[in-house]
């Protein structure tokens, strides 16, 4: 009888140590800049999986500018100031819709201030001499894709006008998610290219894509440049040279391949 219960212990240890061994997998994890190769040898090889990241850029010119444009006048009396400012940017506004662009979609008032002016007698309390009024008007240039020098006449025409007050020119894309697929399909390359080469680093044949995550989309910063304008005179000036460069737009996404 114990030799009999001595067996059965023995035979249900067997089969324990024998299920363990059954589900024990080996499991090699190597890292790279936030890359993960997992490999699990078993009688299932689909269960093999790599995942990388992939990052990719698109530099592409901008196709949008913008830019304010403005004036301001001072001056003793308040009502005319201010009737010679709002003549002034009738004039800008309508300079700017003959160089192309559009009343009612490209331009839009962005600030009107009236300051006063105040003059400092010794002694006395500050006295209001005069008036200083500014209007500021936010113009967009499209279509740049096309015709990358156009933004240099156009102000050339505002300062011809009037303007006295120019801001700075902002460059960038008008639809950045175009720029985004091209950047995404770069990303994709990337992915496959890190991933091929841990796979065979790791002993193993590239297979199918299992999964795919769009982990983040950069879309290119404003680029801004620095402009100023003087009043206009009778001099001819020279033209101005307005240069748009290039912007770039960055994709990266997450990717898990099966091994072979």
């Amino acid at each position: 009888m114990r030799r009999a219960s001595l067996g059965l212990i023995a035979a249900t240890a067997a089969v324990v140590l024998a299920l363990i061994a059954a589900t024990l997998s080996i499991v090699a994890v190597t890292r790279n800049h936030n890359q993960t190769v997992t490999l699990n040898p078993s009688n299932a090889p689909d269960k093999r999986t790599v995942t990388v990241s992939g990052t990719g850029i698109a530099t592409v010119a901008p196709d949008l500018a913008r830019f304010s444009v403005g004036v301001q006048e001072q001056g003793k009396n308040l009502t005319e100031v201010q009737a010679t400012v709002a003549r002034e940017t009738d004039t800008i506004i309508n300079a700017l819709v003959k160089s192309g662009l559009d009343r009612s979609k490209d331009l839009q008032t962005s600030g009107y201030s009236v300051q006063p002016i105040y003059d400092n007698p010794k002694d006395k309390a500050p006295v209001v001499s005069g008036y200083r009024v500014s209007n500021i008007i936010n113009a967009t240039v499209r279509g740049l894709d096309t015709d990358p020098n156009k933004v240099g006449p156009i102000i050339d025409a505002a300062v011809q006008a009037g303007a006295n007050n120019i801001g700075g020119i902002i460059f960038t894309l008008s639809n950045p998610e175009q720029a985004g697929t091209i950047a995404r399909n770069e990303a994709m390359k990337n992915a496959q290219t890190k991933a091929q080469t841990l796979a065979q680093a790791g002993g193993a044949k590239l297979g199918m894509v299992i999964t795919v995550s769009d982990q983040s989309m950069t879309p290119p910063p404003p680029r801004e440049v620095q402009v100023s304008a003087a009043p206009a005179t009778g001099a001819v000036a020279p033209p101005t040279q307005i240069e748009p460069g290039q912007t770039s737009v960055t994709v990266t996404i997450n990717v898990t391949y099966s091994l072979q």
